[in-house]
């Protein structure tokens, strides 16, 4: 993080989203870490903050079957800085694409397909959780993500899920509007031809899939919700 007298370093928003991702949507939907002091040939070097990579060994561990079976992905995969596939088939991924690209996900046969390539109550939390937090580092540019194909052996398929990474410039004006001093929600979601946005847009013509959303949304920010104001006040002081 770049410390400087306006934007104070607190070693912690990174931690609390992952945090929340497992509040919310449950076991192996976010990463454990721990706070570790670093020491090199005997000198202190600083704080560090070691954190499970989801990738598809993390997928194996908290999902079953073995690494082969996943196709695992990370940030800009088709983008400037190259292609990001980092292991499996990625042949499901792909047709998941491809079918948001049509964005014809209205229609009942499209949308039941998609519902089983994209994990999409997760990716709905992970929506959630993004827009909440004010991420202003761009949305196709800090996470992980996998998924699972049928296989040979059996085990069922698992539909793409997404896991914040890299999140250190949560609340704060950061990517905002010019003056803004308050979290945001990330216009990009409606208007960029990336995967997150190009799965959000075709999703959010569906009404059933605005329900479902609706649906999370009064689950995690009402009541005893996740991303109450005491929830997540709590989760913060623990870290």
């Amino acid at each position: 993080l770049r410390l400087s007298s306006n934007n104070p370093v607190t070693y912690i928003a990174e931690p609390w989203t992952r945090t929340t991702q497992l509040a919310m949507s449950g076991p192996g939907h976010g990463g454990h870490s721990m706070y570790m002091y670093f020491y090199l040939n005997g000198i202190y070097q600083g704080l560090i903050n070691p954190v499970e990579r989801p990738d598809a060994w993390f997928a194996s561990t908290y999902f079953g079957g073995e690494f082969e079976d996943y196709f695992a992905v990370n940030h800009h995969e088709l983008s400037w800085r190259g292609n990001h596939y980092l292991s499996g088939d990625p042949n499901s991924y792909e047709l998941l694409l491809e079918i948001a690209e049509q964005k014809q996900l209205e229609e009942p046969a499209n949308y039941e397909l998609f519902r089983q390539l994209c994990d999409i109550t997760q990716f709905a939390d992970y929506t959630i959780l993004y827009w909440y937090s004010g991420f202003g580092d761009g949305v196709d540019n800090n996470y992980y993500a996998f998924m699972r194909p049928e296989t040979l052996d059996g085990n069922t398929a698992i539909g793409l899920k997404y896991y914040i990474w890299d999140a250190e410039f949560c609340f704060s004006e950061r990517g905002g509007p010019p003056g803004n001093s308050v979290p945001w929600v990330p216009g990009y979601y409606f208007s960029k031809d990336e995967p997150i946005s190009r799965i959000w847009q075709a999703l959010y013509e569906n009404s059933d899939f605005r329900m479902l959303f609706a649906d999370r949304v009064y689950k995690h920010c009402f009541h005893d919700g996740a991303l109450t104001d005491a929830a997540a006040q709590r989760r913060w002081d623990i870290l």
